[in-house]
C-alpha cells in the first residue's frame, strides 16, 4: 500500500521484523499440535511442531535481548538464537533459513520488497546447502519455490501474501514427492510450519493497517490416513544434536560432512559465527562422539532415543476436538480436547459449534445441544472417514427445538405459548415414543424448572452456561 507519492506507508526496519517474529511465534505455537500429528518424515516421531516452536522461541528470546533495533543487529540476534536453541531436523533447518535472512543485503537498515525476495533466496540456498542429502517434498522444496516465484515489484505486504500463496500450492504437491505420504492427503510438516511462520509475518503487517487476504495454510488438511505410519523399525534410532566450537582443523564443515555421513542420516550441519550445530540420526554413538571430538570441542550435546516416541505416535488414538466459545469448554473438556474459536482449524476429528465459515473436513453444528449429542456418536480408534459419515447420518436424523423465554411466555418454532402447560402439551406431541430426548437448559433456569422439564419429557438434562436459547431439546432415534 502506498500514498499518492508512491512512498510506502511503513518500512521494513529492525522494529518491523521484531513485530513479525513475535506474531509468527504465536501463530506457530497455535499450530504446534497439527504439525506434530503430520510429522511422518524423516521419522514419524510426532515432534516437528514442538521442535520448530522451541527453535523459533530461541530466536525471539535472543531478539528481545538485543540492545539495538537496527535491522542488521536484530537479524543477527535472531539467527544466533535460533541456532543455539535449534531442535530436531526441522528446527535446525529453520535456523538455517533464518541465518540466510541475516546474511542477506549486507548492513542495509531498511528493506523493500526486492530486499525481501533476496532474503528468501539466500535463506533457501543456505538451508539446502547445509542438508547433506536433501529430499524433495520437504521444507527445502517449499523454501525454494517461494524464493523463486514471489514478485518484488509490489509492496512488502503483497510480496508476503504471494509467498504464502506459493507455499500453499507447493505444500499440496509435497504429498506426491515424499514416499511416506504418497496416496494420503498429508503435506510435509516442516514445510507447513514454514508457511505458518510467514502467515504470522503477514498477520503482523495487517496489524499495521495493510488489509491483505491470508490464505488458510491448513486448507490442505483434508482426510488424514490414521494408518499412515510404517511398521518398520527405526534404523538410526538416536536423534542427536550437538554444538561444536574450538575447531581442530582448517575446514570443520567439510570434515564433519565426510565423517558424519558414515555414521548416520538426516544430517544437517549448521555453521554459526563461532560454533557449528549438528543434527543427525544414528545408531552408532561411539563413532559419532569420536568424529565430533576429533574435529572440535563439544559445548552441548543432546540424545533422544526415538523408538519409544515413534511407538507412541504409531499407537496414538484419534481424539475428538471440540471448537467452541470458551464458556462451553467445561461441558466437554473432561472427555475431549477443547479449543477456542480462534484456534480451531478445519481438520479431521473436529466438531465446531457455531463455525463462521464453511467446513470441508470438520463437522459444524449450530448449537451446543447438537454438539453434545453428536460428540456421543464419535468412536475413538475409528478413522475420521468412518466417524464423519456415521456422525453426519446421526445428525440428519436428529430433531431439535429451541425454546426462548419471552415476556409473555415462551416462543418456539415461530409459535408463542403463554402458559407452560400449553408448551408442555405441544412438545409432547412433537416427540416420538422411541428415541433419546436430551434437554439442554440454561444455567439461569430455577431448579424446579429443571426438574419439571426432565420429568415431563422423560429426558436427560444438561445445564449449560448460556442464555440463548433458554432451553434446547434434542431428539434422536
Amino acid at each position: 500500500m502506498a500514498n499518492q507519492l508512491g512512498t510506502p506507508l511503513w518500512q521494513f526496519v529492525g522494529s518491523t521484523f521484531m513485530g513479525w517474529m513475535e506474531e509468527s511465534l504465536g501463530e506457530l505455537s497455535r499450530q504446534e499440535s497439527l504439525l506434530n500429528r503430520w510429522n511422518v518424515f524423516p521419522v514419524a516421531d510426532g515432534d516437528t511442531g514442538h521442535n520448530m516452536v522451541l527453535t523459533l522461541k530461541g530466536a525471539v528470546d535472543s531478539m528481545r535481548q538485543t540492545p539495538s533495533v537496527a535491522l542488521p543487529v536484530v537479524l543477527s540476534r535472531i539467527a544466533e538464537g535460533a541456532l543455539m536453541e535449534a531442535r530436531g531436523n526441522s528446527g535446525v533447518i529453520l535456523s538455517q533459513l533464518l541465518w540466510g535472512f541475516s546474511q542477506a543485503n549486507g548492513n542495509k537498515a531498511v528493506w523493500n520488497a526486492t530486499d525481501l525476495k533476496h532474503a528468501f533466496r539466500r535463506a533457501a540456498v543456505r538451508a539446502r546447502h547445509q542438508v547433506t542429502n536433501p529430499v524433495e517434498g520437504t521444507i527445502l522444496t517449499v523454501a525454494d519455490a517461494i524464493a523463486e516465484e514471489i514478485r518484488d515489484d509490489v509492496d512488502l505486504g503483497q510480496c508476503l501474501a504471494g509467498a504464502i500463496e506459493v507455499g500453499d500450492r507447493v505444500l499440496k504437491e509435497t504429498r506426491h514427492l515424499v514416499p511416506h505420504m504418497r496416496g494420503s492427503a498429508m503435506v510435509d510438516a516442516g514445510g507447513l510450519g514454514y508457511v505458518v511462520i510467514l502467515r504470522g509475518w503477514l498477520t503482523a503487517i495487517q496489524g499495521q493497517g495493510q488489509a491483505v487476504g491470508v490464505p488458510n495454510v491448513t486448507a490442505v488438511s483434508e482426510i488424514v490416513d490414521e494408518n499412515r505410519f510404517s511398521s518398520e523399525a527405526v534404523e538410526n534410532y538416536y536423534d542427536v544434536q550437538a554444538l561444536l566450537y574450538q575447531f581442530h582443523c582448517e575446514d570443520p564443515v567439510e570434515q564433519l560432512g565426510d565423517r558424519l555421513a558414515q555414521v548416520g542420516d538426516s544430517l544437517v550441519i549448521a555453521p554459526g559465527a563461532d560454533a557449528i550445530k549438528i543434527h543427525i540420526h544414528t545408531s552408532r554413538p561411539v563413532e559419532l562422539i569420536r568424529a565430533l571430538t576429533d574435529i572440535g570441542d563439544v559445548r552441548q550435546m543432546e540424545w533422544l532415543d526415538m523408538r519409544p516416541q515413534v511407538e507412541d505416535h504409531r499407537r496414538e488414538v484419534s481424539r475428538l476436538r471440540i471448537v467452541a466459545d470458551s464458556r462451553l469448554h467445561p461441558l466437554f473438556e473432561a472427555l475431549h480436547e477443547v479449543l477456542d474459536l480462534d484456534r480451531g482449524m478445519d481438520e479431521p476429528d473436529t466438531l465446531w459449534i457455531g463455525a463462521s465459515r464453511p467446513l470441508t473436513s470438520a463437522i459444524g453444528v449450530a448449537s451446543v445441544g447438537l454438539a453434545g449429542q453428536l460428540a456421543l456418536e464419535y468412536i475413538q480408534g475409528e478413522s475420521w472417514d468412518s466417524n464423519r459419515v456415521h456422525m453426519l447420518e446421526r445428525l440428519a436424523a436428529m430433531k431439535v427445538w429451541r425454546v426462548q423465554r419471552a415476556s409473555k411466555g415462551f416462543t418456539v418454532s415461530a409459535l408463542t405459548f403463554s402458559e407452560v402447560q400449553d408448551l408442555k402439551a405441544w412438545l409432547i406431541l412433537q416427540l416420538e415414543p422411541y428415541g433419546i430426548t436430551t434437554i439442554y437448559l440454561s444455567h439461569r433456569a430455577r431448579r424446579e424448572e429443571a426438574v419439571f422439564w426432565q420429568e415431563t419429557l422423560s429426558a436427560e438434562l444438561v445445564q449449560v452456561p448460556t442464555l440463548d436459547p433458554w432451553m434446547e431439546i434434542v431428539w434422536q432415534p
